[in-house]
């Protein structure tokens, strides 16, 4: 299971459900807690004739690191190989992520670094 972090203003949140659903489904696997990053998928949704990824506005927002360790994840659970490595970041890519683009235009200027 994936759980989704929960909108601001929520008083429920994640970590307080996830008992519940294991009682229910003891079998099943908690995969994570996705972060929920509203401003990266608006400003991917920006360019309304052409599709860039939210994981293409900030490679290193919590966002996108939780998605590429969730890929990862299920790689290794069914027993695949990814087709790509994760991206690594350094300490000042990982603490700068969230101010770094703040609109659609700015990925043009961006170099894709993939390790």
């Amino acid at each position: 299971m994936l759980f989704m972090e929960p909108e601001k203003g929520v008083p429920v949140d994640a970590k307080s459900i996830m008992p519940k659903f294991a009682q229910q489904f003891p079998t099943s696997k908690t995969l994570g807690i996705m972060p929920r990053s509203p401003k990266q998928v608006a400003i991917a949704d920006e360019e309304g004739d052409e599709y860039i990824s939210p994981l293409d506005v900030s490679q290193w927002s919590a966002f996108s690191r939780a998605v590429y360790d969730l890929v990862d994840t299920v790689c290794r659970l069914t027993g695949i190989t990814g087709p790509l490595a994760k991206p690594s970041a350094n300490i000042f890519q990982r603490m700068f992520a969230s101010r770094r683009y703040r609109h659609a235009a700015d990925l043009a200027q961006r170099p894709i670094v993939v390790n």
